[in-house]
């Protein structure tokens, strides 16, 4: 069962409404996984989680030019080095039972590196980061704009700001742009997140490794899921104008 830790980031994905299994969303077999349950406010929870370590490729001097040139500036010197670098990753499926209703929610968490190659993309809400991202944001301190020009030759244009910036300082052609992705930093309901990053999934870096409980973990997903769809609706941090039709609710 989750405990209380200090969490500086996690990335999250919502499977599509029509997902009625874990099996559907991982593309590993789910039934050997670990798995856990819980309850979060009368919430039913239930998760799984694919764990591996990645990396793995083993290094020695000869990879290293430089420590070659050192040893052969004098017999007396003879540098080794051996060394194996792996780091920990992890997918979490979580699914909420929403009580009364018995609404179901499937999520994905992934931590680390390499974890695209467990997951069904297909399964996935394409535009959940972004929608969620629209929703959070404080217009006035948006960090970078990725964007898309629909015409006989498709481009795509990344802007950047050194600092916190407004959309207008991105300059974005409202009639032929629209956004794939966004970063910057939310408004004052979500203080708990120091930044995020918004596509597909939605990233985010919490303030100061927020410490997260089982029912904090929940309460985060329901809060950031209540958000994303909700784009057509004011108050929203960017202009609906900017927006492909497909993200154009009604």
């Amino acid at each position: 069962m989750l405990s209380v830790n200090k969490l500086d980031k996690m990335t999250i994905f919502r499977a599509k409404k029509a997902v009625k299994a874990f099996s559907e969303i991982f593309d590993v077999t789910t039934k050997t996984l670990d798995s856990f349950k819980f309850k979060s406010e009368e919430n039913l929870v239930e998760g799984i989680v694919k764990y591996s370590e990645v990396g793995g490729v083993k290094k020695t001097q000869d990879d290293y030019p430089w420590m070659a040139m050192v040893n052969e500036l004098s017999e007396d010197i003879n540098l080794k080095f051996s060394s194996t670098n792996k780091t920990p990753s992890a997918v979490v499926g979580i699914k909420i039972t929403k009580q009364p209703s018995n609404d179901v929610l499937f999520f994905l968490l992934t931590f680390g590196m390499h974890t695209s190659r467990f997951i069904n993309i297909d399964k996935l809400v394409n535009d959940f980061g972004i929608k969620v991202a629209m929703n959070i944001c404080d217009p006035e301190n948006l960090r970078k704009v990725n964007t898309m020009t629909h015409s006989s030759v498709s481009t795509l244009t990344d802007r950047q700001a050194s600092k916190g910036a407004s959309l207008d300082i991105f300059d974005i052609n409202d009639e032929k742009e629209f956004f794939r992705s966004i970063a910057g930093t939310t408004h004052t309901n979500y203080d708990f997140i120091k930044s995020f990053s918004g596509r597909n999934s939605i990233q985010v870096n919490f303030n100061k490794k927020a410490f997260v409980d089982n029912d904090d973990l929940i309460n985060i997903l329901l809060k950031l899921d209540t958000e994303s769809p909700r784009v057509h609706r004011r108050p929203v941090c960017l202009s609906q104008a900017t927006l492909p039709d497909s993200f154009k609710l009604s």
